[in-house]
């Protein structure tokens, strides 16, 4: 993740203790998205509700290819 950054891993360990902290912020950060997606979907009566569902899956899906191609 330093390497990624292009930081020092100990400049990334004064932001964040240990990996822990790191996994669970980055977790964070991703419920916090899919939280606000979800909630403009939601809000987005102009669209009917199947087509609602169909936005989120297929996001949550493209997502997860995204991960698995990067791992």
């Amino acid at each position: 993740m330093a390497e990624r950054a292009d930081v020092s891993i100990g400049s990334l360990y004064q932001y964040f203790p240990n990996k822990a902290v790191i996994l669970f912020r980055l977790q964070t950060d991703k419920w916090r998205q899919t939280s606000d997606m979800m909630r403009d979907i939601h809000e987005d009566t102009c669209d009917p509700a199947p087509n609602r569902l169909r936005r989120f899956i297929c996001s949550e899906c493209g997502e997860a290819a995204v991960c698995v191609a990067h791992q």
